[in-house]
């Protein structure tokens, strides 16, 4: 852990407040639970904001009894923690930086000091029980009979003062508190450590005490146990009638009444933040989550104890709540009773909802659901629950009225009188929208202290012994002021009780009459607005007359634009800040006209070299400018403006005019020392001043002579010098000469045609590449249509195959130029700079290569999809079969899956560039996969000549053509497809009203044509589709429709049955219809006519056969023509129906032969004479 100055100054306080000598606590600290503490300073120190603290405590842990040195961000538990805290407060926002400073900074930035767990308490001890009293105290007048029996009861010396003295000296000495509270309730739970202190809402007998208790203790002390002199001097003042409120406070009335409700507000937030450091619940100790193990009977236990204790503190405080009343009958008396209400059972109801005895109580009903504890225990805290919603929501809505019962408190009469219209639209707006705050009851009482509120003051004002010592007029304000205040109350009381009696909404109706005075008030208020206005403007005017800096009047302006203005304020601070950007603009031109005067001569440092100093030099003028434009990017505003484009256009400009200044100037220099130079110093001198200014990086030439000019100088002449020997043809070392020429052209050659070997096989590598076959060719002469699975797989099985092939071939490119840099410069880099332009012109084959194979490629693959009408077309490649499913007709495999699977083709064909790895730059060996931060092994990326290839027109072309044949095919597909539809638009097939339609034919009996037309047609339809092919080829397809044509055959077939079942049907129908008629009317002819009755049925029967004779037969003649066109369509009839069929005729024909023999029998009977003559 490294060093920090300012962690060291914090442990050097806190371990000096504390008493602390032994470093092992602080270290202790710092490195538990992972360096957490470590790094909550390190973050306080970092990013804390100005009043963000540190608590620091010195107390026992729990388990071990050992001293533990704890810090918190909020003061520590009070059941842990000793009597003492040692705070650390920022003093100040953002990262505490001691870089080039002292303890000062420490000192400035941050403040160390002790606090105690009591100060809350006592605060609010003493501003309860001193400063409230105090500031709300009100004299109230004294009758003369009061002060005549005060001085009786006190006239013998020595003689205790009597009540009645002693109440007079309550009005004089003590106060009517407007905080006054009720005695507060005991600590819900005693702390393990025998700890008094109670929580917010609670406190010790003997720390606390209420306001009502602390003015009884102030009134004895002012009149003390026997009489003493102050009583007469009081007496003597009231007789006197000196004591006025005036007299007996120095503060002025709207201040007092100020100070008091900042008194009470500060109270209220006192009482709140010791709430917080309350005496938390005891927790039971379970070891695991769950209840199992061997210990599971202790831990229930544990638990059960533990649950049945917190409903015992539940009980104790819901009973103390019930015996809570408020402590005078005031209005602000119920406000804070249902404050101390709500202090008080939030205590314990937001500790109950804490995570950790929410768990207690989640595992306690896992291991005991159908516990009698657990049951008593939820209906105690929803019974909580409710009281804290109910004391939460009417302090909510009573806080809104605590102002206007302060004022009737406070307020003169007159003020009193303008509050009564507010306060009773207030107590409107409560009845309305509270929960709890709505039935009579409480509305009642409200009212009710509000009343006893106002009758007090008029008594207090109105005293008639006080009025006739006063002037005529000023008893006549006062006797009207009571008077207006109490026909205001009476008044606005019945108007708020009318309309919540007659209203429902409760509309706030605007009141006309008051509209000349409302918009008075406005007017004044938008002219007073104007002139505020013109004067905010003149101060800008005048303090933007002159500029000295852009920078330094926009960090002034920008003060201004911290806070909200006026819409003209705000156009006056537009107009600034173009005023500053102009200004700066003229900055820009100073420092280019600067910059252009001494660009050619530059004033130069004298210890820095030319090109080095220029830099710097045009450097410090593009600086000056650039803080201005660091300020401006704080606001983006500043960039809105239309003058904002042009001005940083300018900037800029500049700016690049700078860069592009510094670049010629270390071009130049590159440049001029790729030639001998005459100062190789100076260039050295450059190298290192452009290293130590960082501005630009020096030239490759310029570092190597900076570094090597030793071993350079020794190369330089070992190698020059021998070229500088002239030799002569007498010389001594010719032939020795002659002979190491002749020995480095030999190994010149050779060295060549190693070379050339290498570039042989390289090229031969490349003509592979260019030449790779990527698309198999088909077999036409057998061939047959594959399925699009096995097509995609024939196709890319053989690709694969050949670009793994060329892929290592490609890779073994880089061995051999690595085995040509050897042989050229002695070693194996595959980086040399010499070789560059060499690696890059095989790179450049390499791409041509790769690009000619993939276009050959997709053409050859195009060539399998386009549509050609010439008679040596290639056959359909694909196989696709069409379903039926149910009326429409489908391809199986739709159009959209095979697009996407040639799409894929071509795409994989395209991407076999990713298999060939690009070079790094300047060398011949590949780029290695780059792995993404934070990526998985599949996150990588590979520079490949993907990019570049896949960019080649000829290839988008050819990509973009295939897709296009593609389409056209499919579109000549869907037609085909579509055209099967129309034998459901004309035939109707699957009609789903065939059915109903059938049976409503069944009940109105067409004609035998009627069906004979629809049975041969369908049989008709049945018979042509078998004779349509059942193999097409669209383009490039072979589409297999012979289910399609089954199917629709099938149901035309189907239909034809469903036609010679009904019409099978009706013939059944009228053959039992006429069995029945045959059967009911001979059983008619058998009757015996014994009776005149049955004589004229039978005659009846007899004349009905007759008359339906002719009927009769040709129904008989329809069933029979029926039943003969069903066996036409070989239509299956059982025997036994044929049977009943051929005995009809004969059925009938004995039916009218018994008619005929009972015509004469009847005829006989009637007629004997005439039968025998």
């Amino acid at each position: 852990m490294a060093f920090d100055a300012r962690k060291s100054w914090i442990k050097k306080k806190v371990m000096g407040a504390l008493n602390i000598q032994d470093p092992s606590p602080w270290n202790s600290l710092m490195a538990r639970d992972g360096q957490k503490a470590d790094k909550q300073l390190e973050q306080f120190l970092e990013a804390g904001n100005t009043g963000t603290a540190l608590f620091f405590a010195y107390s026992k842990s729990e388990d071990s009894q050992a001293e533990l040195l704890e810090m918190q961000a909020s003061p520590i538990n009070p059941s842990k923690s000793p009597s003492v805290h040692v705070y650390a407060l920022r003093l100040c926002s953002g990262v505490i930086d001691l870089t080039g400073k002292g303890v000062e900074e420490m000192n400035r930035c941050m403040l160390v000091g002790l606090v105690g767990p009591c100060i809350l308490e006592d605060l609010t001890q003493i501003l309860e029980c001193f400063l409230v009293p105090l500031l709300s105290y009100r004299p109230q007048p004294i009758s003369s009979d009061e002060v005549e029996q005060a001085a009786a009861a006190t006239a013998i010396p020595g003689k205790p003062a009597s009540p009645d003295y002693l109440k007079l000296k309550g009005k004089l000495g003590s106060s009517s508190s407007t905080d006054s509270h009720a005695p507060e309730t005991e600590s819900l739970v005693d702390s393990d450590d025998g700890d008094s202190e109670g929580s917010a809402g609670s406190s010790s007998p003997s720390r606390r005490a209420s306001t009502s208790a602390a003015e009884a203790e102030t009134s004895a002390a002012i009149v003390g146990p026997e009489g003493s002199p102050e009583d007469y001097t009081a007496v003597e003042e009231v007789e006197n009638g000196n004591v006025t409120e005036e007299s007996t406070s120095a503060l002025d009335p709207e201040c007092k009444s100020e100070a008091l409700s900042a008194t009470q507000e500060l109270l209220t937030h006192l009482k709140a933040a010791s709430s917080k450091m309350a005496v938390p619940l005891p927790m039971p100790i379970v070891e695991t989550s769950s209840l199992s193990g061997h210990e599971s009977a202790a831990n229930v236990a544990n638990l059960e104890a533990t649950i049945a204790l917190w409903r015992k503190l539940i009980l104790e405080l819901l009973e103390a709540e019930s015996h809570r009343e408020p402590d005078s009958f005031l209005p602000l008396s119920e406000v804070n009773f249902w404050r101390d209400r709500h202090t008080s059972v939030s205590l314990l109801y937001e500790q109950l909802l804490a995570p950790q005895c929410q768990q207690a109580i989640q595992l306690y009903e896992e291991a005991q659901p159908d516990s009698a504890v657990l049951a008593t225990f939820r209906k105690s805290l929803n019974e909580l629950q409710q009281l804290h919603q109910e004391s939460m929501s009417n302090v909510r809505f009573l806080s809104t009225l605590e102002r206007y019962f302060t004022t009737l408190e406070t307020s003169p009469l007159g003020p009193m009188a303008d509050t009564i219209a507010s306060l009773m639209n207030a107590l409107r707006m409560v009845w309305i929208t509270s929960r709890h705050f709505t039935t009579d009851e409480r509305m009642q009482n409200l009212l009710e202290r509000i009343a006893h509120q106002l009758e007090m003051r008029i008594r207090q004002d109105v005293c008639v012994e006080q009025l006739l010592r006063k002037d005529v007029e000023e008893a006549s304000t006062i006797l009207q002021q009571s008077r207006a205040l109490l026909e205001t109350w009476k008044a606005e009381y019945f108007r708020m009780r009318s309309r919540l009696e007659e209203s429902e909404c409760n509309r706030r109706v605007f009141c006309e009459k008051d509209s000349e005075e409302v918009s008075l008030t406005v007017n004044q208020f938008w002219r007073r607005t104007e002139e505020l206005e013109d004067e905010c403007i003149t101060f800008l005017d005048t303090k933007f007359t002159r500029l000295r800096s852009a920078l330094s009047a926009f960090e002034m302006l920008k003060d201004f634009t911290t806070t909200a203005s006026r819409p003209r304020i705000n156009v006056k601070l537009g107009e600034k800040f173009v005023d500053i950007l102009k200004h700066f603009n003229t900055e820009v031109d100073r420092m280019r006209g600067l910059f252009e005067e001494g660009k050619d001569n530059p004033c130069l440092p004298s210890h820095m070299p030319p090109v080095s100093g220029a830099i710097l030099w045009s450097s410090g003028l593009l600086q000056a400018l650039k803080a201005s434009v660091l300020a401006f990017k704080q606001m983006p505003e500043v960039f809105d403006f239309d003058q904002a484009e042009d001005v940083f256009g300018n900037y800029l400009s500049f700016a690049k005019s700078i860069t592009a200044y510094q670049n010629s100037l270390v071009q130049r220099m590159s440049s001029a020392t790729t030639f001998p130079l005459r100062n190789v110093w100076v260039v050295m001198q450059e190298a290192r001043h452009l290293d130590q200014l960082g501005l630009r990086e020096a030239p490759a030439a310029v570092v190597n002579v900076a570094l090597h000019k030793v071993s350079i100088r020794a190369v330089l002449l070992r190698a020059v010098h021998p070229g500088l020997t002239t030799l002569n043809w007498t010389s001594l070392g010719l032939e020795d000469f002659v002979s190491s020429c002749l020995k480095s052209l030999t190994i010149f050659k050779a060295t060549c045609e190693q070379v050339f070997k290498n570039v042989e096989i390289i090229e031969q590598i490349v003509k592979e590449i260019e030449n790779a076959q990527l698309v198999r060719d088909l077999n036409w002469d057998s061939f047959e249509p594959f399925a699009i699975q096995d097509f995609y797989e024939y196709i890319e099985e053989h690709r694969a195959r050949v670009v793994e092939g060329l892929q290592g071939r490609y890779e073994s490119i880089t061995s051999y130029l690595k085995k040509i840099e050897e042989l050229l410069e002695g070693r194996m880099t595959g980086s040399s700079e010499a070789m560059a332009s060499y690696y890059h012109y095989w790179e450049r084959r390499i791409f041509n290569a790769i690009a000619t194979m993939l276009i050959r490629a997709t053409s050859r693959f195009r060539a399998f999809f386009t549509l050609s009408s010439s008679a040596c077309r290639w056959p359909p490649v694909l196989r696709v079969s069409t379903e039926l499913n149910d009326k429409d007709v489908v391809i199986h495999g739709s159009t959209h899956s095979i697009f996407k699977t040639i799409s894929r083709l071509m795409q994989n064909i395209i991407a076999s560039a990713m298999s060939f790895s690009r070079w790094m730059h300047g060398t011949c060996k590949c780029v290695p996969i780059q792995q993404l931060p934070g990526g998985d092994e599949t996150a990588a990326v590979q520079f490949t000549f993907y990019n570049e290839v896949a960019r080649i027109p000829a290839l988008i072309s050819s990509t973009v053509a295939t897709h296009q044949a593609i389409q056209r095919a499919f579109q000549h597909i869907t037609k085909y497809v579509k055209n099967w539809s129309k034998y459901e638009v004309e035939w109707a097939l699957w009609n789903p009203d065939r059915k109903s339609q059938l049976e409503q034919l069944i009940v109105k009996r067409p004609n035998l044509v009627y069906f004979d037309v629809y049975v041969r047609a369908y049989e008709k339809l049945a018979a042509e589709l078998g004779t349509i092919p059942k193999v097409n080829t669209v383009g490039f397809i072979q589409l297999d429709s012979s289910t399609v044509i089954e199917g629709i055959r099938k149901q035309a077939l189907v239909l034809s049955r469903a036609y010679a079942e009904t019409l099978h049907e009706i013939a059944k129908r009228e053959r039992v219809d006429l069995k029945k008629l045959i059967d009911e009317r001979r059983q008619k002819l058998e009757v015996e006519t014994d009776t005149l009755e049955r004589f004229k049925v039978l005659m009846e029967s007899v004349t009905t056969i007759n008359d339906s004779a002719m009927d009769a037969e040709i129904r008989l003649t329809e069933m029979r023509e029926m039943y003969s066109t069903l066996q036409s369509y070989d239509y299956h009839i059982n025997q036994a129906e044929m049977t009943d069929l051929a005995a009809l005729p004969s059925e009938w024909k004995e039916l009218r032969n018994l008619a005929h023999r009972k015509t004469r029998q009847l005829a006989s009977q009637l007629y004997p004479a005439n039968g025998r003559s």
